[in-house]
């Protein structure tokens, strides 16, 4: 049974395999499928798709101007320098962690692993720091030495 391919734009005679055919080949098929006009397909019902450029990139802020700083890289901050830990490479990342968290991009599962990781990464820049301990740390200090002191 021969047929003309149902495709507007193609339009090519065709030895049908079944009597259900339209198109001449799966490129046709799919074109049609993508919202191509068939000759099926009055003229007016065909709607012309309108492509909408991405928006614009914002502009790179100005060298000069200050980072914003959110609470939670305010707060990172002060425990790091208490700890004189800021200028390490792992006091860094916790900034750099605390900013990411700070701009409330993520959410969900993502915000929950970077505030996991802000913690073992802050943890792991203030241990062992002596000026992280309280007085009431200190003080447990003291007594274990003593206690060292005494048994030894």
């Amino acid at each position: 049974m021969i047929k003309t391919c149902e495709l507007v734009e193609c339009g090519v005679q065709f030895e049908a395999q079944s009597r259900r055919a339209r198109f001449h080949s799966t490129t046709c098929r799919v074109k049609a499928h993508r919202g191509a006009p068939t000759s099926d397909q009055a003229p007016a019902t065909v709607i012309k798709q309108e492509i909408i450029p991405p928006p614009a990139p914002e502009p790179p802020a100005a060298p000069d101007a200050e980072p914003v700083i959110g609470q939670l890289e305010t707060l990172a901050r002060a425990e790091l320098e208490q700890a004189a830990r800021l200028e390490t490479t792992l006091g860094q990342a916790v900034i750099v962690l605390a900013r990411r968290i700070d701009r409330g991009l993520d959410t969900g599962p993502g915000l929950a692993s970077l505030v996991k990781q802000l913690e073992a990464t802050l943890g792991k820049a203030v241990a062992n720091s002596e000026t992280r301990k309280g007085p009431v740390e200190k003080a447990r200090d003291e007594i274990a030495e003593r206690r060292a002191k005494r048994s030894a």
